[in-house]
């Protein structure tokens, strides 16, 4: 049917007004910012602050070896061959923060050579909409000192400084650098090079917090390896300086283990060589003294167990999650060669690898935790799931903690081994459903036969081993004894080369998983011990003071004869309740 001509200039009026509305809604939409574009694509974690792997490829040109350009502000960020670092600082304290639009302005050193780019955009703009950007970026950086004097002077509530530090903003005013505040967003500083804009985050510029000696009621007693055998009970240096992101700790309690005794007898374990007089000690519990000022979730006062070794949390290892695997941790790890460890009374330590403890922990327990949190660690790496048998090689600290675990994992059936009756006594006290000694008086048997006897004893092969001996006998024991298809972790550090069936291993398809420390496993520590699933106090055997710390490592390094002689676990404590 044929519209009359008045209906169909009604319709036309319709079909306009919904063009504008729809022309109104577009101009309402908020553009993205480049943060919000690294968000909606999850490349970027807003909670974390952090970049996910595939970003890198977005930003880098694979052609660009000795520079890389930012695709956001188009500036050229130099790196070293295939390190990213430097583009990675680039990105986190230029563009993290930032809430501006999708189309940044840059200066590239020189006032006549503006670019204003998009993240989408790659065709090249005509000539005067490039001189209009041009006279828009200059009117810009000029109403910076015109605008100086009176932005400064204004105490809007609204406005934030960043960064916040009285001291900086010195520093910058005295290099005759132009600043403009602009309220609710960022500090943005020309200096006639470069246009900078700082993250929020611009902590890493904040001096560390000189510490007042008065601080320190006590001597600083520390436990010094000076070389193989020649272990020293001596004064050390207080902490003078804190950092920003740091806590100052007073130890309380720290555990010896295996390493710190190889450490002493050889002045060397793993790859770690000992090249100067060093502290011992990385299984700690402490209080917090002082805290950094981007310290926001401890307090003085606080009761906490610290992770060691810290990683930088930069590289690609720690960007990709596993940053116990991170090659500067090795430098940085706290009682290993040589990073002083936590047998002094007083050190430092970043924030962020330091746990609260409940009230439900002690201290004494708290030391354990770091043991603890390496076989949680190798459980989740060999993925114990309800209803796995597991075997576990060696019934000191470790390997009846590695017991305990499994249980908490759901292993309804656990088998531990050793050499010792009197640590197969407590292990099977504590949970163990097997116990096999072995009887190293026995030299006929082989690993062989002795995996043999293993599998009879729990009446099936079993699908999980977790070796924490690192003796090559053992490992051998266990790649015999372990299913087809199964799976080994190798917890214990041994020789650097042991002579073990690989072909076996082969043939039967093994999983033979390494297991490097810690990764985000202190939490779940914590809840274990904390909900009562793993009880750790029967493991504490002997605690001696700090004063007697020689006598504790001579309790551990000397072998005994004495079956009934029961040392598992030995702490060594700073009793400063009363500080």
């Amino acid at each position: 049917m044929e519209q009359s001509p008045n209906e169909r200039k009604s319709s036309s009026n319709i079909n306009n007004n919904n063009n504008n509305l729809t022309k109104q809604q577009q101009q309402q939409t908020p553009k993205r910012t480049h943060r919000q574009m690294l968000i909606d694509d999850e490349t970027y974690h807003p909670v974390t602050e952090t970049f996910n792997q595939p970003v890198w490829n977005y930003f880098l040109r694979s052609s660009d070896r000795m520079s890389s350009k930012c695709k956001i502000c188009n500036c050229m960020i130099r790196t070293i061959g295939d390190n990213t670092r430097g583009l990675q600082l680039h990105l986190i304290h230029k563009h993290k923060m930032m809430d501006i639009p999708a189309t940044t302005y840059s200066s590239s050193g020189n006032s006549d050579c503006v670019k204003k780019r998009t993240r989408s955009s790659t065709r090249k703009k005509p000539q005067q909409q490039q001189q209009n950007e041009q006279n828009e970026l200059n009117r810009f950086l000029e109403d910076f000192s015109k605008t100086l004097g009176e932005q400064q002077q204004q105490t809007n509530s609204e406005t934030k400084i960043i960064p916040p530090q009285q001291q900086q903003q010195q520093q910058i005013q005295e290099s005759n650098v132009s600043t403009m505040i602009i309220p609710n967003s960022i500090t943005i500083v020309n200096n006639n090079d470069h246009l900078w804009i700082p993250s929020i985050n611009d902590s890493y510029k904040m001096d560390p917090i000189p510490l007042s000696m008065d601080l320190f009621r006590k001597e600083n007693l520390a436990i010094v390896l000076y070389g193989q055998n020649d272990l020293r009970l001596e004064q050390w240096p207080l902490p003078d300086k804190l950092g920003n992101d740091e806590v100052l700790l007073r130890s309380h309690s720290t555990g010896i283990c295996g390493t710190d005794l190889h450490l002493w007898r050889h002045a060397q374990v793993a790859d770690f060589r000992l090249q100067r007089p060093f502290c011992l000690g990385h299984e700690p519990s402490a209080v917090v003294m002082k805290c950094g000022n981007n310290v926001h979730h401890l307090k003085p006062g606080d009761r906490v167990a610290v992770e060691p070794a810290i990683p930088c949390l930069k590289c690609d290892r720690c960007r990709s999650g596993r940053y116990n695997l991170c090659p500067i941790s090795n430098l940085q790890s706290h009682g290993l060669p040589n990073s002083d460890g936590s047998l002094r009374r007083y050190y430092t330590h970043r924030a962020d690898f330091c746990f609260k403890l409940p009230d439900s922990i002690s201290l004494e327990e708290g030391a354990l935790i770091e043991a603890l949190a390496v076989v949680i660690h190798a459980c989740r790496r060999v993925k114990i799931q309800p209803g796995d048998s597991v075997l576990v090689c060696g019934a000191g600290p470790v390997g009846v903690m590695a017991m305990l675990a499994a249980k908490a994992f759901g292993s309804n059936r656990v088998c531990v081994t050793d050499i010792k009756q009197s640590r197969l006594n407590l292990a099977q006290k504590m949970g163990a459903d097997h116990c096999y000694w072995i009887d190293l008086s026995q030299k006929e048997l082989s690993s062989v036969d002795r995996a043999q006897h293993i599998v009879q004893m729990m009446g099936r092969s079993p699908d999980i081993t977790l070796e924490c001996t690192g003796v090559g006998s053992s490992q051998s024991m266990a790649i015999h004894a372990t299913k087809h298809g199964g799976r080994i972790a190798i917890v214990g550090l041994g020789q650097p080369s042991n002579g073990i069936p690989l072909s076996t291993m082969t043939m039967k398809e093994i999983d033979l998983i390494g297991v490097c420390r810690i990764k985000d496993d202190y939490p779940l520590a914590i809840e274990l011990i904390e909900s009562g699933k793993i009880n750790v106090k029967p493991l504490i055997t002997q605690c001696f003071p700090i004063e007697q710390a020689l006598d504790a490592f001579n309790l551990l390094g000397t072998p005994s004869d004495d079956e009934h002689q029961n040392v598992v676990k030995v702490l060594i404590q700073y009793n400063d309740d009363d500080d």
